[in-house]
């Protein structure tokens, strides 16, 4: 017993449960989500703090967000309870009614802020890791995405069943989730809108899509937070994270095409642009079907677009416009890497 509270054992993530001293009848609570993943204090980067404060508004449920990327620690407001969390995994959950509110409020916070959350492989938030940007995790499994969102009550190295990206995005197109098919809907039409982009740039002219993709992409990121948050099952909330993977390349691409916009005119070479962007339409498109083999073809193509690109900057071919291509072509590869990736359901 301390300060008239019951102490709970670290093992269970939530530290303590007490009296709240500001309401009478209400309860204070605090987990460590950080405990939970290495038995000891939670570390001082157990979340990456830019993507923390991101996620936190992204997800819409919240009031009252106030966040300091700088210092880590972001306070918000849900359901007449005041809720801080810091960088290093805790969790303190104000004027909560009773325990069980307590561990509901905490666990949809633990859900908000997974994509966050820092691998202990790889050192980077598991959101570059379902976006195939983080090569230490592969072929071994990235263990917060085998592990799902930490609970309060159990551990979180907890390993649950497991299915690739190919088999939960099928189960999921094939539930009739409508914000699944929305938000697939809106990263189809980005791709589309971007492929426009790049066939109006083969044949020389420019193209001003920045704000229709801009409000696509902000469409598909919030569909796709609210899959994790809103998810009462483990599939939604992994097709929620691996959506926001799917996004974050094809924002990166998006600005790809833009600085191509700005070099392509003066040295075009369209067979060259429109070859790479194939491979990367290829890319996606693997997302999307069950073909193990399609991972290894993928990287085949990039490496071949790669050589062509390295010949042809050795030529002097322009510097910006072949970095760009390249660029262009790594977000293929990201995404198939994705395609293969394994994560908790």
């Amino acid at each position: 017993m301390t300060s008239g509270g019951n102490m709970v054992k670290s093992n269970l993530g939530m530290t303590y449960i007490r009296p709240c001293v500001t309401e009478a009848g209400k309860i204070s609570a605090e987990t460590h989500l950080g405990s939970a993943r290495d038995g000891s204090e939670s570390s001082s980067d157990f979340l990456d703090s830019s993507k923390l404060c991101w996620l936190l508004n992204l997800s819409q449920i919240f009031s009252g967000v106030k966040c300091s990327q700088n210092l880590g620690i972001a306070k918000i407001e849900f359901n007449g309870k005041t809720v801080v969390v810091s960088k290093g995994g805790r969790i303190n959950v104000r004027t909560a009614e009773n325990k069980e509110d307590a561990l509901e409020t905490t666990w949809l916070v633990s859900k908000a802020i997974w994509p966050a959350m820092i691998c202990a492989r790889c050192g980077k938030a598991i959101l570059e890791c379902i976006s195939g940007w983080c090569g230490k995790c592969r072929p071994k499994d990235c263990p917060l995405l085998v592990s799902g969102p930490p609970k309060p009550t159990q551990m979180l190295d907890t390993r649950r069943d497991i299915k690739t990206v190919n088999e939960i995005l099928q189960e999921l197109d094939a539930s009739g989730s409508s914000a699944f098919k929305q938000a697939k809907q809106d990263l189809g039409d980005i791709l589309q809108i971007l492929g426009s982009a790049v066939t109006m740039l083969s044949s020389g002219n420019s193209s001003q899509n920045e704000v229709t993709v801009r409000q696509k992409l902000e469409e598909a990121t919030c569909l796709a937070q609210r899959l994790i948050v809103e998810g009462h099952k483990q599939i939604d909330m992994s097709a929620g994270l691996i959506l926001l993977g799917i996004s974050t390349n094809l924002e990166m691409l998006s600005q790809i095409v833009g600085s191509l916009a700005k070099v392509v005119l003066s040295h075009p070479d369209h067979l060259l642009l429109e070859r790479t962007w194939n491979v990367v339409i290829s890319g996606y498109k693997a997302l999307w079907r069950f073909d193990p083999a399609e991972p290894r073809r993928l990287e085949k193509s990039y490496a071949a677009v790669s050589r062509i690109l390295s010949r042809t900057r050795g030529k002097g071919g322009n510097i910006d416009f072949l970095r760009s291509l390249k660029a262009m072509a790594k977000v293929c590869l990201c995404l198939s890497r994705i395609a293969s990736m394994s994560l908790a359901v």
